[in-house]
């Protein structure tokens, strides 16, 4: 995931109108991918106006679609992504011996040895308010740890 930049895609799909690179990312490669006419696991069907509904339940359809088209997304998700790929991030350890440490810090995952470039660490640590605007987004225990933990892997080594 890191070397196809998902962390960089990621970051620039949660900040895409405030980001420096957002318009490098609208314009960037997609993935190649196949729109399909069918879904894989059965068509939708249509509402029988035969079938008698219940006014409650209608009202929560229209809640539900109302919703969906106007809430701003959940991004939980994508907020653990990064926390997870930036915890197997290289970062410079202050041991000489790297037999002794094979982990730069505590909470990395793994040594991947993969390096940020520059354009992805602006993403990554850009000014205060992005930073802030990221972890706001955390709701759930699951993202904030995940990130928290992603932070603090990549400032461990920075006094």
């Amino acid at each position: 995931m890191l070397h196809a930049g998902a962390i960089d895609k990621c970051m620039n799909f949660f900040h895409i109108k405030d980001s420096p690179y957002g318009k490098e990312f609208l314009a960037g490669s997609m993935p190649p991918f196949e729109l399909k006419t069918v879904p894989d696991i059965g068509m939708p069907t249509a509402d029988d106006p035969n079938q008698k509904m219940s006014v409650f339940s209608v009202l929560k359809e229209k809640q539900r679609q109302k919703k969906m088209h106007t809430d701003t997304p959940k991004f939980l998700y994508l907020i653990e992504t990064v926390g997870n790929c930036m915890r197997s991030l290289h970062v410079e350890s202050p041991f000489k011996n790297k037999e002794a440490m094979r982990l730069s810090t505590p909470l990395q995952h793994e040594d991947s040895g993969f390096v940020l470039s520059d354009h992805e660490t602006t993403l990554i640590m850009p000014q205060a308010e992005f930073i802030e605007k990221f972890v706001s987004q955390a709701t759930k225990p699951r993202s904030m740890s995940a990130l928290a933990k992603g932070y603090i892997h990549w400032c461990y080594n920075n006094t």
